[in-house]
């Protein structure tokens, strides 16, 4: 099998594994009740997600829009501390705020004929998959699967 079929196989397989994380996630967020109805039954997703007003689902506020957890600190600080200790926080970050990446400027492993490596240098990680006949390397922009459970 080519790298780069390997490497389409691998992609394509935590593309799916990130699609039933999120599909989790958005079934957890549908199952909590943000407002309740007038005579405090909550109203389903659907039904919020016609409604005016803001809704974890809904998807019509820009990314541009949100401004950091700083601001948001400013008045609800004690929603953000708490929010901060939680491990999905850490779940997936950026790799230029990755605390294992800044502390371990390379890692290499093989898999099989392939030798994979992560090199870290400043903000920006790379990770290399090599075999005897090719190479093909790509920028990583995301670190996954740093939280910690209590």
């Amino acid at each position: 099998m080519s790298l780069l079929r390997k490497l389409g196989s691998t992609c394509v397989l935590l593309a799916a594994v990130s699609l039933l994380v999120l599909a989790k996630a958005g079934v957890a967020l549908q199952a909590v009740d943000q407002t309740a109805a007038p005579s405090g039954i909550s109203l389903p997703t659907d039904v919020r997600l016609q409604s005016p007003g803001w809704w974890p689902t809904k998807g019509d506020a820009s990314r541009d829009g949100y401004i950091g957890t700083a601001a948001c600190a400013k008045c609800h600080a004690s929603k953000v501390a708490s929010q901060q200790k939680n491990a999905m926080v850490q779940a997936a970050t950026r790799t230029a705020d990755s605390e294992i990446l800044r502390q371990h400027d390379r890692f290499t492993f093989r898999l099989g004929p392939y030798n994979e490596e992560i090199v870290t240098k400043g903000e920006k990680s790379v990770l290399t998959v090599s075999d005897e006949a090719s190479s093909l390397s790509a920028d990583l922009l995301w670190a996954f699967g740093v939280g910690h459970l209590p």
